[in-house]
Parts: C-alpha cells; structure tokens; sequence
C-alpha cells in the first residue's frame, strides 16, 4: 500500500511539474535538434553548393605551370668535338599559364550545367523528404502522447470513482448495512484500477521519452502535450486532394526530376555526334644555364605566348556511342514508365487513405454519441446506486461501460489525426518549417 501511495506521488508530481508545449513548440524542437533533420539540412546545403558550382561547366579553365629540371651529361664523340666530349650541366626553370576554353562541343557544356543543377534538385528534394518523415513522426508521437494523457485521466477518473465507491460502502458497513463480501468486491476493483492506472502511466512514460528524443531533450524529463487534438469536420472531394498529390508529393516530384536527369543525360549522349572546338592559349618564361665541356657556358632569359585553336571530331569508335545513345532512350522510357505507374499508385493511395478518413470522421461522431449515452447511464447509475436501488456489481458494469466508451473516443480520435497527417503528407501539404 505504501508503494502504491508512492507511486501516485510520483505521478502526480511528475504531471504537475511536466514541460508544457504546444505542437508548434515541439515542431520548432525538432527542426533545431532532431538528427535526421540536421542531416538532412547539410544535405540540402550541400545541394546548394552543388547548384552554385553548375556554372561552371561554361567556363574556361586556367593553369599554372611552373618546372625545374637539372641536367648533367658525360658524353664521348668520335671524331672529337670540344663542344660535346666532356661533362655538360644544364639548369633550366620555366613556368607558364595555360588557358583552354571550350566554344563549342555540341551544347554538351549547358546539358553538363543542367543536370548539375538537376542533380542538386534531386537532392534537395531528398533531404525534403528525410525533413518531412522527421516531421511526420514527431507529429504522430506528439498525439500519441497527447491521447496518452487523456487515458491516464481516464483512469485516474475511474480509479476515484472507486474510491469513492468504497469509501460509501465502507460507511455503510459500519451502519450495519453491508456485510464484508460487499466491501472486499469493492477492494478488488479498486486493485484493479489502481492496476490500470499504472500500465497506462508506463506507456505514458514510454512516449513521453519518444517525444524527447525527437525533439532533443533528455529521456525521463516529463513532458506534456497541451494542444487540443482537433479534426476537421468534412474533406474536400478525393479529386481535389489527388490533383495536390501530383503536384506536391515529394517522392513524385523526385521521381519527374529522376526523368529530367535522364533526357539531360540523353542529350549530353547526342552532342557526341558534334565535333569540339576550343580556344587555347599560353604565356610562360624560360631561364636556362649550361655549363659546356671548352669550359664555356650558355644563357637564355626568354617570355613566350602563344595562342591557338583546336577542332576535335570524333568519326568513329567502335559504335560505342550508338551503343550509348540507345541505352539512355531505353532508360528515359524506363522512368517514364515508373512515373506513369507512381502516379497510377499515388492516386489509389489518396483515394484510400480519404476513404479511411471519412469513414474514421464518421466513427468519431459515432463514439461520441454513444459516449454521451454511456455518461448519462452511468449517471442514472450512480444515482440509483447512491440510494440503494442498484447494486454494487450492476454500478461496476455502468462503470465499465463508461470507461469503454471514453477510450474508444480517444482511440476513433487519434486514429482520424494519424490519417489525416497520413493525408497531408501523401499531397505535400506537411510545413517543412
């Protein structure tokens, strides 16, 4: 008995000193310190720089080129020459900048440009979708968390009636009005929900550190969710939300830049067939010394430039372009196949998932209305009870029934919220910040 009276404590001095917030609240948490949405952040930054750096691909490159080379020979001629039989050393630096710029390759530079950026939405897109998921999940813990709290009153409410119970049972065994048996029933109820209230604070617990570890905080700080859980009452048409769906679904939207990739690599296959012309250019200075074998010597200070143009024109190598080609129409037709198919399964999916909602609206009307014909019972109930025209086990059944029909409120409740963020989440419309 102590430790049951320990634990109440406990419990409620943990709800009373819980850290209120609101989902916004644990939205914002989230987006500072969820893991998966920092690494999802650096992604996107990473695709940023990425997009920066397309350009270029248009740009000449420039080089700078500088080299050292020490020489010594020991050379013997016949016929003799003074100027070659003998050990010659040689010394020469030079160093140049180099300048190449490509004019023209068949649009190959700007389709490169393109599916650079391409390739950078792609992954934007990615890191998007990684955001949305960690959004989602700390959306489906914080309403979990929030039904949670509602059960655990529940049953705190239903373990007062109890004890309120027993208290009028005991008063009236102490009248002579009730024999032992009456109160020992009473007793084990009372255990029972005592029992319940319990199991339900554990799994309280249990999401209360989910909710904490996506959002940053540390396991075993309490927590509470203070935002009403509200539902609409009727849905737009299932058309309005599909047409949402093609439009803003982010694993759809990866899925037509997946195609765009695809032609862009197609037509950097096609510029191939084009022939390649660049402008190249160098100025660079020489210093050369040699020591000859006559005992002699050499110098040259020189600054040289030079500029040109080169043409390149590939006519054939082994149909391996060809080859190329072929394979990129044959994996454009591929993604645009999956893409038909996607879209095929998305709209079955929204059409699902309202169907499910509606029907779930529908059951959270109908568990309310039975709710409020199981409180009026339960009150007629106790009022009977309380003057002795009903008895303890029939009060217990009204009880019971009242406490079913209070969880599965709260269940039809959040099983609508889940679905609907389900929804939203299938037609993009989940705020990423």
């Amino acid at each position: 008995m102590k430790l049951k009276s320990l634990f109440f404590l406990t419990l409620s001095f943990s709800l009373a000193f819980a850290a209120e917030l609101k989902l916004t609240d644990a939205l914002e948490l989230a987006l500072k310190n969820h893991y998966g949405i920092t690494i999802a952040k650096n992604q996107m930054q990473m695709a940023d720089n990425q997009r920066s750096a397309a350009n270029s691909t248009l740009l000449p490159t420039l080089d700078a080129i500088g080299a050292y080379n020490y020489t010594h020979r020991n050379a013997e001629q016949n016929p003799a020459l003074a100027t070659v039989n003998g050990i010659t050393t040689s010394n020469v630096f030079n160093a140049q900048l180099a300048l190449n710029w490509t004019i023209f390759d068949g649009m190959r530079m700007f389709n490169n440009r393109s599916q650079i950026q391409s390739q950078a939405d792609f992954n934007t897109e990615g890191a998007q979708i990684l955001i949305e998921a960690a959004i989602v999940q700390v959306m489906n813990s914080y309403w979990q968390l929030a039904s949670q709290q509602k059960t655990v009153e529940i049953a705190q409410q239903q373990l007062d009636i109890t004890s309120q119970r027993l208290a009028v049972q005991q008063e009236k065994r102490s009248l002579g009005l009730l024999d032992s048996s009456e109160i020992l029933k009473v007793k084990v109820d009372l255990n029972a929900d005592s029992a319940r209230l319990i199991e339900q604070q554990l799994i309280l617990n249990s999401l209360q550190n989910q909710l904490n570890t996506s959002i940053g905080r540390n396991h075993g700080d309490p927590i509470s969710a203070i935002s009403a859980l509200e539902l609409p009452e009727d849905l737009p048409p299932v058309s309005e939300w599909q047409n949402a769906a093609q439009e803003h679904n982010r694993n759809f939207n990866q899925l037509k830049l997946k195609l765009r990739s695809a032609e862009l690599k197609q037509s950097i296959q096609s510029s191939t067939l084009w022939p390649t012309l660049s402008v190249a250019g160098n100025y660079g200075y020489t210093n050369s010394h040699s020591n000859l074998p006559n005992s002699s010597s050499q110098d040259l200070n020189a600054w040289q430039g030079q500029v040109g143009v080169n043409a390149r024109w590939n006519i054939f190598n082994g149909f391996q372009d060809k080859v190329a080609h072929q394979n990129n129409a044959i994996e454009v037709q591929n993604v645009q196949a999956e893409i038909k198919l996607q879209e095929l399964l998305l709209n079955n999916l929204v059409q699902e998932q309202h169907q499910r909602m509606v029907q779930l609206l529908s059951k959270v009307n109908f568990e309310n209305s039975a709710l409020d014909l199981a409180q009026q019972s339960f009150d007629f109930s106790a009022e009977k009870h309380k003057i002795g025209q009903l008895s303890s086990l029939e009060f217990r059944d009204a009880q019971g029934q009242l406490l079913a029909a209070q969880l599965r409120v709260m269940q039809a409740q959040l099983q609508a919220k889940q679905a609907l963020i389900e929804l939203e989440r299938l037609c993009g419309k989940i705020q990423l910040n």
